[in-house]
């Protein structure tokens, strides 16, 4: 039985549907979820690009599951010669930034075994029958959780527990009544104790926030913000962005990627800009000529998220004016 009277839970929000509320499962971190497609298809490995975050590749070995890594060309789609991969091994795509819908749908079409991660694109359609994972936790203000659209008939993970979340939403509140740098080392921490965490399934406070997200207004605040930044950088970015398919193709991007080969980042987190470097150890891996190096020596994936509005659109383009 329930608990009736005394202090207040966390209740009384605005209530509605989840985004992918009809997702088969619903687990911690995508690494976890990948890790859960590859061993209950039973792939005896998998194709991994090289363009990945660190995290995701160190757990799948630690997984004692093989991996082959692929490169990736300058419009995000894989150097790889299908006919030549191993057919019992899974292969990953990232749609990188949200922006790389038609590469996944090609991908689909190309190669067996896909599973498409779509951590950076949460408001991608999932293309049918394909394994697909997607992370609330790059969009919004949860603290764990990825969503899993698959027909795999789960066998090897029956029975695991839930997750409990309230202790690591101490840096969303602090942040709020303080500022990024106060709460900046608690985040970390946090980060780190999910990497670290088995397969477990989302928690009820994440699950909760995520029944009270105005879904359709914020995805709107993040493409407003993407076209507007591509109409002011566009012609200063070294990597192309086709946006004709956006809309037909609903496109919602995570940030809008900026890559120029001028030291900006310093400037920018000076004025308190805040643009991560994506996945520096590549730098020691590709090769030089590699467009892989190009992005993890140039990146700056510029915020565009539901939290900004014009004039700060507006800021971050001075800021960056500054040195072109």
């Amino acid at each position: 039985m329930r608990d009736l009277g005394g202090y207040f839970e966390l209740s009384g929000l605005i209530s509605g549907e989840e985004f992918h509320k009809n997702a088969n499962f619903r687990f911690n971190t995508v690494t976890n979820s990948i890790i859960f497609c590859i061993k209950n298809r039973g792939y005896n490995g998998i194709y991994l690009p090289y363009y990945n975050c660190e995290v995701v590749r160190k757990k799948i070995l630690n997984a004692g599951i093989p991996v082959k890594y692929y490169y990736i060309d300058e419009n995000f789609y894989p150097i790889v010669d299908n006919d030549k991969i191993e057919t019992q091994f899974g292969f990953l795509y990232v749609d990188y930034f949200g922006i790389n819908y038609l590469n996944s749908k090609k991908i689909c079409d190309n190669f067996d075994n896909v599973i498409i991660d779509n951590s950076q694109a949460f408001f991608s359609k999932r293309i049918s029958q394909i394994d697909t994972i997607y992370s609330p936790r790059k969009f919004f203000c949860v603290t764990d959780g990825a969503y899993v659209y698959s027909d795999i008939k789960n066998s090897l993970f029956d029975n695991i527990k839930t997750d409990k979340s309230y202790h690591r939403y101490t840096s969303a509140f602090k942040r709020l009544e303080e500022d990024g740098n106060g709460a900046y080392d608690i985040y970390k921490h946090n980060e780190k104790e999910i990497e670290e965490q088995n397969i477990i399934t989302m928690s009820k406070s994440t699950q909760y926030l995520l029944h009270c997200i105005d879904y359709k207004k914020n995805s709107q605040q993040n493409l407003e913000n993407f076209l507007f930044l591509h109409s002011k950088l566009k012609y200063y970015n070294k990597i192309h962005i086709d946006i004709d398919n956006f809309t037909k193709n609903e496109i919602i991007p995570m940030v809008y990627p900026f890559v120029i080969e001028k030291d900006v980042r310093n400037n920018l987190i000076e004025n308190k800009i805040y643009v991560a470097n994506w996945w520096k150890y590549l730098l020691n891996e590709v090769t030089i000529n590699s467009f892989e190096y190009k992005l993890s020596k140039y990146l700056l994936p510029l915020p565009i998220d539901y939290r900004y509005q014009m004039q700060d659109m507006n800021f971050i383009v001075k800021n960056i004016e500054k040195f072109l």
